[in-house]
């Protein structure tokens, strides 16, 4: 299982099928060989690196964890400290503090799950 964080309200654009280009899908399973993708970045953890980070930023982990932060929330968190024991996770790390830079600067709630 993963938790991703993202803004569900971003504005979307059409993209083409990945998994169409791979001959993965395509129309007769439904696919109409394009996606609607998120214009705002996101970013997925594994469910205990999500915990980590919850943890971190002083965020419950809840059994579901599910969550939301309004902008203000998330513009508090944007320079959150991050112990070196995430290892591997600083690429993600940074990619959240761009997910909660998004929300603070468009005024749009992060949610995670």
């Amino acid at each position: 299982m993963s938790v991703t964080f993202w803004i569900p309200s971003a504005a979307r654009r059409t993209v083409p099928c990945e998994y169409c280009e791979k001959g993965w899908c395509g129309t007769k399973y439904g696919c109409t060989g394009f996606r609607e993708e998120s214009t705002a970045p996101e970013v997925n953890f594994s469910n205990r690196n999500a915990c980590l980070v919850l943890r971190a930023m002083g965020l419950p982990t809840d059994d579901d964890l599910c969550g939301s932060l309004s902008p203000n929330e998330a513009d508090k968190l944007t320079e959150a400290t991050f112990p070196p024991a995430y290892g591997g996770t600083h690429k993600r790390i940074d990619k959240l503090r761009e997910v909660l830079r998004y929300s603070r600067d468009t005024q749009q709630e992060v949610v995670w799950g």
